[in-house]
């Protein structure tokens, strides 16, 4: 069978600029500015322009972990809390924040169309694999999400939305942080993102309780919105398949994902530029295994 993987890259190339790291930026500085109320509550920190803008940096072209990683060190530090109680409820609320700066703007949903003419042959694969959080070009539900799917049909669109982790809204804190900014315009809308992988870069996503599961133990702590979770295979589905063709998919991603790719017999890579860096990172990555790195113009 012919199995293909796909991540952001295939975005770029179909021109979707609502998508490219440089606008994603923009609404997630924006974006944890306005969940202030909830780090305030939760961890007692706050966060105004000026410390949103310190938090991103200036590297515009971040992608969403990056940004993430940045946030979740900046409240950790602040905060110095070390209970797994807080850890979690912290990744939960950066996902949340995460979802909304890919998918929605202060307007509502994001522009998705896209470059036709750019759409690479997907027909000649049995799987896509898709590290994405959803396909503008999956009208016949191809796509196979490996990070989970993010249903933009079953969210509204509608100005100055923001999401809540309807889990979260038993917690007192998470739901006065939450009353205070519906009173500021905003208008929150209830999700459970517990099927959506979306990680600090400084975390391994084997490591995240949606991967592991949650049982009792010795650093968590009594609490209103704790409660089990079961645990989610992470890239279980490429252990069944023998050969895969990458496009769109940084070698520098998640060390679990370069971990499965090696353990697959044959692996073909497509890049822009077989002279660039991303080439040589490949190249680098997969040195023990049997690969190749090829032009994207012979996909």
């Amino acid at each position: 069978m012919n199995n293909l993987l796909i991540g952001n890259g295939l975005n770029n190339r179909l021109n979707i600029n609502e998508l490219s790291n440089e606008r994603i930026f923009s609404r997630f500085q924006k974006n944890i500015e306005r969940y202030s109320p909830i780090f305030q509550a939760l961890f007692s920190v706050e966060i105004n322009e000026c410390v949103a803008q310190m938090i991103c940096g200036n590297n515009h072209k971040e992608n969403i972990e990056g940004l993430a990683k940045n946030l979740h060190q900046y409240i950790i530090n602040k905060s110095k809390f070390e209970d797994k109680n807080n850890e979690d409820r912290l990744r939960t609320i950066i996902k949340n924040i995460g979802i909304l700066s890919i998918f929605f703007d202060n307007n509502g949903k994001i522009s998705l169309v896209y470059d036709v003419s750019k759409m690479i042959n997907i027909d000649k694969y049995d799987n896509v694999f898709s590290l994405n959080y959803m396909e503008v070009w999956d009208d016949k539900k191809r796509a196979i999400y490996l990070h989970g799917e993010v249903g933009l049909g079953s969210l509204p669109d509608i100005r100055n939305m923001y999401l809540i982790e309807e889990s979260l809204l038993i917690n007192p804190q998470y739901k006065s942080a939450v009353e205070e900014m519906d009173r500021n315009d905003n208008l929150g809308i209830k999700i459970n993102s517990h099927g959506i992988i979306m990680t600090p870069e400084d975390v391994e996503k084997k490591d995240l309780t949606e991967v592991t599961g949650l049982l009792p133990g010795e650093d968590l702590f009594p609490a209103v919105d704790l409660y089990p979770k079961d645990k989610q295979p992470l890239y279980e589905k490429l252990s069944e398949i023998d050969s895969l063709d990458i496009y769109g998919v940084s070698p520098q991603g998640d060390r679990s994902l370069i971990e499965k790719i090696r353990t697959i017999p044959k692996v073909t890579v497509f890049v822009r530029d077989l002279n660039g860096k991303t080439a040589k990172e490949w190249e680098k990555q997969l040195k023990d295994c049997i690969f190749q790195v090829k032009s994207v113009e012979e996909f």
